[in-house]
């Protein structure tokens, strides 16, 4: 039995285990993993707050966000999905990872519209005293502060991006283009270059070479390394 279980998991059908890189994408995916059902929640009891009973809220209130987080749980996918099909090293290292995030991913999409509201549609109603409670008492904290401060400015934005549909249409062009300039002004690199404190120095003659010769070159070379402060030991081989 203990070999039967330990399977039961999604990644089991792809050939993977749960390892390093697996649970390296368990840990990316796991700050998104209840985002969809905090949505869903969100939306039912609104509804509920509306006057709508709980069953029926549930219904509308997961058909009403089902393409609004579907959409966005494909955006992230979609970064990590051409990873798996990719044929290089950096394919080969993180398609674990990868398949990990979609997979949970999509585990938390399924969830948050099916586990999600019906549960939600047997959770009690709150007391009336209760809600007008929570609802009359003011705002505090530093962050609603904030929010305060910056809703004006955002409306403000708002309109005149609704009076100006072309300004935001240039906005999100500009903002295109500069993601494709932008990458070629930063340092690319797969790995990042590290110092290994190891050298490897291959010397070949001409063919011919008489071993004494190529001996004597070789001890040249090494008299020069020895006198460096850096070298701490060397390793020479002459020969096949």
């Amino acid at each position: 039995p203990a070999g039967v279980y330990r399977r039961r998991h999604l990644l089991h059908f792809g050939g993977y285990t749960l390892n390093l890189m697996t649970l390296g994408g368990l840990a990316i995916a796991v700050g998104m993993l209840v985002d969809n059902a905090i949505v869903v929640l969100e939306n039912i009891f609104r509804l509920r707050g509306l006057g709508l009973s709980p069953k029926e809220a549930a219904v509308q209130g997961a058909s009403e966000m089902a393409p609004a987080i579907v959409a966005s749980t494909l955006t992230t996918v979609a970064v990590f999905v051409p990873l798996i099909f990719m044929r290089s090293l950096a394919g080969y290292l993180f398609k674990e990872l990868s398949l990990a995030v979609v997979c949970a991913l999509a585990a938390s999409l399924l969830v948050a519209l099916t586990v999600v509201p019906m549960l939600a549609a047997y959770l009690p109603d709150r007391p009336r005293s209760t809600a007008r409670a929570a609802t009359s008492r003011p705002a505090e904290g530093v962050h609603q502060g904030i929010a305060d401060r910056l809703t004006p400015h955002y409306a403000r934005a708002i309109r005149k991006v609704l009076r100006r549909p072309w300004l935001g249409v240039v906005i999100a062009g500009a903002c295109t283009i500069s993601l494709v300039f932008l990458p070629r002004l930063l340092d690319v690199g797969f790995v990042p270059e590290m110092d290994g404190s190891l050298v490897t120095i291959d010397i070949q003659l001409p063919p011919g070479t008489p071993l004494h010769t190529t001996d004597k070159v070789v001890r040249d070379v090494e008299a020069h390394l020895e006198a460096l402060p850096e070298v701490a030991l060397l390793s020479v081989q002459v020969g096949n």
